[in-house]
């Protein structure tokens, strides 16, 4: 389940990635798009990463919040010129039931619709978008071996 977790987790930052788009200015210094280097960062994260040391959540978008006792693992942000975002990661002793529906009613208090819901065994994904399209979340969820739900948020919201 914890190979499901950290696969699922590295394509939700390739999407969000994606989702924000690359620029095409390199970092001073570097020979990588900034986009590489996140993803890179975010790779090694999803992989092998987890401290839950200092982690904030305090500038999340209202429509990224956290289930009631969930505990923040990590926290990468992206920021692009059309937009931001970023992929929270957590875990709660919640069920993935109880998580599911806390994010189901969370998407519709913000005006968001579910796109695609889809399940396998111990693990869950929901796919939201608001109406205009500005906003974006994706849920992915996993139960594991030590009872507990690992929660990947992946949050975009295009500037105006």
């Amino acid at each position: 389940m914890l190979t499901f977790m950290r696969v699922t987790t590295a394509t939700a930052v390739l999407a969000l990635l994606t989702a924000c788009g690359g620029s095409k200015e390199m970092a001073k210094g570097s020979s990588e798009e900034p986009a590489v280097s996140a993803a890179k960062a975010a790779l090694g994260a999803a992989i092998g990463a987890k401290t839950g040391l200092g982690v904030s959540t305090d500038d999340l978008p209202d429509f990224a919040e956290l289930p009631p006792g969930a505990k923040a693992i990590h926290n990468m942000k992206i920021n692009q010129p059309d937009s931001k975002g970023g992929s929270l990661s957590l875990e709660t002793s919640q069920s993935l039931e109880e998580v599911a529906n806390f994010y189901r009613g969370v998407v519709a208090k913000h005006g968001l619709k579910i796109m695609m819901e889809t399940a396998a065994g111990e693990g869950m994904m929901l796919n939201t978008q608001s109406e205009d399209q500005k906003r974006s979340l994706q849920v992915l969820l996993g139960r594991g071996e030590d009872g507990k739900t690992s929660i990947n948020l992946v949050h975009v919201q295009r500037k105006e």
